[in-house]
């Protein structure tokens, strides 16, 4: 008997655990994002044990997210390794990162690498967004729920050259329809509508790559008391939450020497962020400014003359960051006679940072970080880390 032919069909893994390197660290590839159905990024873990979302507010929808049981303030998210949710984004940035626009999330618990900041003390979770070298030319979808929750979402990739791509994504939801299933007089979930635009560039030439995003996005959710229920009440209670949003980035790396992965990168960031929000007789407006600079220089040796066999790799990453904040904040109770708080701050830190890995054949990994950050309101601070795989 002859075969004519043989087909071999491999599944691509949904979580992937590298057991090469030193960190604990999970990746959610698009196979687990759409066996979670999700709609953004804070709807994301349902398929992984070590991270929990839940709302810590059900009447402005703000959700918080737990990592090893910590809180969400002891957890660095990042978007493409830059800090990004972050200050007054934290209560609803995960659901400013829609579904349909992420590639990968890595997870990586416990203390993990110094170049990325000083922020994670219960891990990381860095946000990989779809790639405009590998994502459709043109891609729609759009949906709507029993309960009138609309959505579109759209997104293209294309190579303008040999060394130069570029990408859009685009989401819009709309939730109109008032729950109060409970019949309360109370929204179960707030009316939302937002509206998110992101383009990226990506460029290759020699031994240059330069990346650059701008993102611009509005959201706004209503709660409180519904339309009935306002109407009849003494004293109405309504919460309107009004956010405006931009940010991007801009990385350069360029390679000295490729055989010893000698190279530099530079990161910059920078984002507004504008916060218009009413609970009843009070209003809170916030403004957040923050600009970022990491510059890292990495290089890999090994002694030939007593490592012949090449068993040994040492790998040395070194730089230095600055992360600026400017906080504009005032709080007001709108009664006969207005009072008015003004809660406004800055903050400016500068760090150094060091990292070395050895590791020995496919068996032991070393990497041992320190960084030093100075912080214009708390003073000079260490942060160590250690991550021993074996």
């Amino acid at each position: 008997l002859l075969l004519e032919e043989v087909d071999i069909v491999e599944r691509k893994m949904a979580v992937l655990r590298s057991r090469l390197t030193p960190l604990a660290t999970e990746t959610l590839t698009g196979e687990a994002l759409c066996m979670a159905a999700c709609c953004n990024l804070s709807e994301s873990f349902e398929t992984s044990a070590s991270v929990d979302v839940a709302y810590s507010d059900a009447a402005t929808g703000a959700k918080q997210i737990r990592l090893l049981g910590l809180s969400g303030t002891y957890v660095q998210m990042l978007t493409e390794n830059t800090p990004n949710i972050r200050g007054l984004a934290q209560s609803f940035g995960m659901e400013y990162i829609p579904g349909p626009w992420m590639e990968a999330i890595q997870v990586s618990k416990g203390t993990s690498s110094v170049l990325n900041g000083y922020e994670a003390i219960a891990g990381q979770i860095n946000v990989e967004y779809l790639k405009p070298q590998t994502q459709d030319p043109i891609a729609l979808n759009a949906m709507i729920s029993t309960e009138t929750h609309a959505e579109v979402n759209a997104s293209g990739g294309w190579d303008l050259n040999d060394k130069v791509s570029t990408g859009i994504l685009f989401h819009t939801q709309n939730m109109s329809l008032e729950l109060d299933h409970n019949h309360d007089g109370f929204l179960d979930m707030p009316k939302n509508t937002n509206i998110n635009l992101l383009n990226r560039w990506y460029v290759k030439t020699g031994d240059y790559t330069g990346q650059f995003l701008v993102r611009g996005l509005y959201d706004r959710r209503q709660g409180g008391l519904t339309q009935e229920a306002t109407q009849s009440a003494m004293l109405p209670y309504a919460i309107d939450l009004n956010t405006w949003r931009v940010d991007g980035f801009m990385k350069n790396g360029y390679v000295f020497d490729a055989e010893t992965a000698t190279s530099i990168g530079i990161i910059a960031s920078a984002s507004y962020h504008n916060q218009q929000n009413t609970y009843s007789t009070r209003q809170w407006n916030a403004a957040q400014t923050n600009a970022y600079l990491n510059a890292i220089f990495q290089t890999s040796f090994d002694d030939s003359a007593t490592d012949l066999w090449d068993d040994h790799e040492h790998k040395l990453s070194a730089g230095l960051s600055v992360n600026y904040d400017q906080y504009n904040e005032q709080l007001s109770f709108l009664t006969n006679d207005p009072i008015t708080t003004d809660l406004s701050h800055w903050e400016v830190t500068p760090g150094i940072f060091a990292e070395y890995t050895y590791t020995y054949q496919d068996k032991v990994t070393l990497l041992a970080g320190i960084r030093e950050d100075y912080s214009s309101r708390y003073g000079f601070f260490t942060t160590p880390r250690m991550n021993l795989r074996y």
